[in-house]
């Protein structure tokens, strides 16, 4: 076998995947696979890697979205909320400051 190409079950195995979820990515042309004799699939680590990488974020944006309203999950979401608005949250109480002087 060539270097670089890997049949369909290391590939499942790679991935991570079921048989279902690598049939219906062939079929959505997200990953090319090579037939050796006619009949014997290959995929090329590239092509696996890149599609890993991208099942991967997937899982990771789902899991963070799908992660119970725990005590200690609530903090890390308040805190990075906090991290990345601090600038919109101090500007709207200064506003709201300067209103209520403006208008007392």
């Amino acid at each position: 076998m060539p270097s670089g190409l890997l049949s369909f079950n290391q590939s499942l195995e790679y991935l991570g995947i079921s048989k279902q979820e690598l049939k219906k990515l062939i079929r959505q042309k997200r990953i090319i696979p090579y037939r050796i004799g006619g009949t014997y699939l290959r995929f090329k680590k590239e092509d696996l890697d890149i599609l890993r990488s991208h099942l991967e974020r997937k899982i990771r944006k789902t899991y963070w979205l799908d992660q119970p309203a725990e005590k200690s999950a609530l903090s890390e979401r308040l805190a990075d909320f906090w991290y990345f608005n601090n600038l919109y949250i101090f500007s709207a109480a200064i506003i709201l400051v300067l209103l209520v002087i403006i208008f007392r």
